[in-house]
């Protein structure tokens, strides 16, 4: 079964989905900014020194507590 994606799902009824931005290599940050109640998290993987290990775990704690992860990739390839 696919998850919906609570931000699309959010624009969709004309809601407002609020995020945010990690670009430090640290779980926590991104756990805490899922329990404060953003309803995504972007972890800045191209200006950061974020490895895909640390992103990985950032994306479990997003989900965790209801935050959906992006991802902003370093490489196109």
């Amino acid at each position: 079964m696919i998850k919906k994606n609570i931000v699309l799902e959010r624009l969709k009824n004309n809601e407002h989905a609020l995020g945010g931005w990690v670009m430090t290599n640290s779980v926590v940050s991104s756990e805490i900014m899922a329990q404060a109640g953003f309803h995504w998290i972007c972890v800045d993987a191209e200006h950061s020194q974020v490895t895909k290990e640390t992103a990985t775990n950032m994306f479990r704690a997003n989900e965790k507590y209801g935050a959906e992860p992006f991802v902003r990739v370093s490489l196109n390839d």
